[in-house]
């Protein structure tokens, strides 16, 4: 380092006697203060030096049948880590894996012996929830790049972590392995601009969409949109956005728009290549800190889905039985949910500190033709006990159609 401190030195001093020379005076304080600028530039290209940081989450999850005793299991075994750089005062890059067994919410695959594990689970899956580059310009607005998470609504990008969710699922065809959109690949600009005491943000993005299930090789899944587009089945692009809204000056209220929008999601050159599709959703959250009592939330998001028209081709086996050779529906889905929650953070009571207590009612429905139709209506019911500000256990219960009982311990590290 001293041969570097010298040669700068030597450099500026330089400089500064051709300047004299031109009866432009430089001061040492001049000097020194570009030397310290030229040291710290310099650092930040030697490697090594970048910031670096290795966090994530993990959780365990039991689930019971109440209306069925003999239906519990333990779900979910793995964890996600995620992994940041910080590059430069403007580089960054951040990426999330999920490495989990059989039966999570990615998949998996079933053990090597295929015989003696049938009907089992086992083994263990890797998938890639994000990885997205970003530059942050001297104006505050941020480019990025790569597979990032989709900003339609507010659950996918800020409560998937089951950290911070405070119950333990997810809302109906939210969150991975959901209905919705997870991740996007592609490129994505975002910012916001100060409105007096209130703000607007934004995010715009160019990603390769969604591609419909044909049916072809899948029948049960005909007319569903898949969002694992990573190498493109049609050379056209979806658009989306998400616009917000906080009015107030301390920002604890956001009202959200979002969109996506997809001229063509089937295969190049197939009869499904026209199908289009479009996304809209609304977002609402807000906070409200009460003195002596603690902390008051309120969220929801509304999301539809509509898939254009399209003919699709039963089974073999169904058309046999009777059905017709092509069937038709209007491909709309809806899914939404609103939580309210109260974290009894200001009490004198070190447990009721602790506590928290939730409590959502969701939905979600898909056509009633498709034959991956879904119409599930739900309450939660939950009661969380934060033991670190990452780290929870969680006790809830699912009342609907089906009633559950649903315990986890979460941490995030």
């Amino acid at each position: 380092m001293k041969y570097v401190h010298t040669f700068l030195v030597s450099l500026l001093l330089m400089t500064a006697n051709s300047l004299h020379a031109q009866h432009d005076p430089v001061t040492v304080e001049e000097l020194q203060e570009e030397i310290a600028e030229l040291e710290t530039k310099f650092e930040e290209l030697k490697h090594g030096l970048s910031g670096f940081l290795l966090t994530g989450f993990t959780n365990l999850t039991y689930r019971q049948d109440l209306n069925d005793p003999g239906i519990s299991k333990f779900e979910y075994a793995g964890f996600s880590p995620m992994f940041l750089w910080k590059i430069s005062d403007n580089i960054f890059f951040e990426s999330e894996l999920h490495i989990e067994m059989k039966g999570g919410v990615h998949g998996g695959e079933i053990g090597h012996n295929v015989a003696a594990n049938a009907g089992h689970e086992g083994s263990s899956y890797f998938d890639l929830g994000y990885a997205n580059m970003a530059y942050i310009t001297n104006s505050g607005i941020t480019i990025s790049a790569g597979k990032f998470l989709t900003p339609i609504g507010i659950y996918n990008e800020r409560y998937h972590p089951t950290w911070i969710n405070p119950l333990p699922v997810d809302p109906i065809g939210m969150g991975h392995g959901g209905f919705l959109p997870p991740a996007e690949l592609g490129i994505q600009v975002r910012g916001g601009l100060q409105t007096g005491a209130s703000k607007l943000t934004y995010g715009l993005y160019l990603s390769n969409g969604p591609v419909l299930n044909d049916g072809i090789i899948n029948h049960e899944y005909a007319g569903k949109p898949v969002y694992s587009n990573f190498s493109d089945n049609n050379a056209n692009k979806a658009f989306g956005a998400r616009l917000s809204y906080l009015p107030l000056s301390n920002s604890s209220l956001e009202i959200g728009l979002s969109g996506q929008y997809s001229g063509k999601i089937g295969d190049r050159k197939s009869i499904y290549e026209e199908v289009d599709e479009m996304i809209y959703s609304g977002d609402i959250n807000y906070y409200k800190l009460f003195s002596g009592v603690g902390l008051f939330r309120l969220s929801g998001q509304y999301t539809s889905i509509k898939v254009g028209d399209a003919f699709y081709r039963n089974s073999e086996e169904e058309i046999l039985n009777g059905a017709p050779e092509f069937y038709t529906f209007e491909n709309v889905s809806m899914f939404y949910y609103a939580s309210v929650s109260l974290r009894l953070s200001q009490t004198n009571k070190p447990f009721l500190n602790n506590s928290e207590i939730i409590v959502r009612h969701e939905r979600g429905l898909t056509p009633l033709e498709a034959k991956w139709h879904i119409d599930e209506e739900r309450t939660l019911i939950g009661y969380t006990y934060w033991l670190h500000i990452r780290s929870a256990l969680k006790l809830a219960g699912s009342l609907g159609e089906s009633n559950v009982l649903y315990a986890q311990v979460a941490l995030g590290f």
